[in-house]
């Protein structure tokens, strides 16, 4: 647990939850945090599961496959027109490779390929902070079926179908 300062009289606590597929070939990890407010004897959901880190993995002994991978910062900024302050998420995104794609290498010499950095901004409104959808886990971003062509994808295909499965099973006790 980490806290958060939103206001001089507010902290609020995050959490964050890993989940890790290692049954398929894309090894993906996903790491969401959510964040908590004490109101009064009452513990309120403030933010849902916002996107702070993935990785599906698949560098293999030929050199060949990719790994993709996403890190989030989380850091509280000035206050908002709410009262509550602004969040703000630094991203940075890339994709590993190979230069020795598909040769036998004792040293595959992998590279970032395509690094990215982005920032967002988090605003409180109508009692929590709303996370966009770019911020959001992969599992909450696609149509209830999911057909993925694309060979290091089905890993996350997997992992999302089962999260989703376990949630329909919690939701309907």
């Amino acid at each position: 647990m980490a806290p958060y300062p939103l206001d001089k009289n507010r902290v609020a606590f995050g959490v964050v939850a890993v989940n890790r597929d290692t049954d398929s070939a894309s090894n993906t990890t996903e790491a969401v945090l959510s964040m908590y407010l004490m109101d009064g004897p009452r513990v309120r959901s403030i933010l849902d599961r916002l996107l702070v880190y993935w990785r599906t993995s698949g560098i293999f002994y030929d050199c060949a496959g990719e790994v993709e991978e996403v890190k989030r910062k989380l850091t509280v900024g000035p206050a908002g027109s709410a009262g509550y302050a602004t969040l703000k998420a630094s991203e940075t995104s890339a994709t590993y490779a190979s230069p020795h794609k598909g040769k036998s290498s004792p040293d595959c010499n992998v590279r970032a390929i395509n690094a990215k950095h982005g920032d967002y901004s988090i605003q409180y409104r109508n009692g929590r902070y709303e996370v966009p959808k770019d911020l959001q886990p992969f599992a909450r971003r696609v149509p209830s079926r999911v057909h993925t062509v694309d060979a290091r994808r089905r890993g996350q295909a997997a992992l999302i179908n089962r999260t989703r499965d376990a949630h329909r099973c919690h939701s309907a006790q």
